[in-house]
């Protein structure tokens, strides 16, 4: 499989999701035809190579995120409006 395309909403039942990750390795690219609304507030660890948008979700809560991996990424930025996180001096991200 090349390409998975995948709802705005695939997320909105895994609240409790701590780790996500589909490299380059998996078997092929996510697409999101409706964009990306939501992430779980529990994420710690993102590693999502070839992120088909162009920045996260605007209500992605910060709280808990230690990692961001984009490799290959559309980002243009982290997320659309003001974000602020005083949580995460030791916040790693890896962009490319």
């Amino acid at each position: 499989m090349d390409e998975l395309n995948i709802s705005d909403r695939v997320f909105e039942g895994m609240s409790n999701l701590q780790f996500f990750r589909f490299d380059e390795n998996s078997y092929g690219r996510l697409h999101l035809p409706q964009g990306l609304n939501y992430l779980p507030p529990k994420l710690r660890i993102l590693h999502w190579d070839y992120y088909p948008m162009t920045s996260l979700p605007s209500k992605f809560n910060l709280k808990f995120l230690v990692k961001i991996i984009l490799k290959h990424s559309e980002l243009e930025k982290l997320w659309e409006g003001i974000q602020v996180s005083i949580y995460h001096s030791f916040m790693k991200f890896i962009l490319f």
